[in-house]
């Protein structure tokens, strides 16, 4: 079984190319400059995105949302439960199917 192994990367040649290529034409140091802006620019826009996303995510059409209530005492037999909307925001349509309700014992 031959066995091959990469060839080692010379990292200070590499600075050394980039340094050369940068004092010989400084359009090398502006395209990366540009790529980094836009990189980051690009991040913070698709960061706000998926913010909102996250967001508008509860109780949107084909979502499952769950939701943990805890109380340190025992709360007794649950009598009645109120689902309201208000109405607002720009989607103000929302969905709901079933409510499922457990108790925990730790008795």
């Amino acid at each position: 079984m031959l066995s091959t192994y990469p060839e080692q990367i010379d990292l200070e040649e590499i600075m050394d190319n980039f340094i050369n290529e940068i004092e010989n034409s400084p359009y090398v140091l502006a395209v990366n400059i540009v790529l980094i802006v836009l990189t980051v620019l690009l991040m913070a826009v698709l960061r706000r995105f998926d913010a909102k996303d996250k967001i508008m995510k509860n109780f949107s059409r084909l979502t499952l949302s769950n939701f943990l209530l805890t109380s340190s005492r025992d709360i007794g037999i649950l009598e009645e439960i109120k689902i309201w909307h208000d109405n607002f925001g720009v989607s103000r349509t929302w969905y709901l199917e079933k409510i499922l309700i457990a108790s925990e014992d730790k008795k």
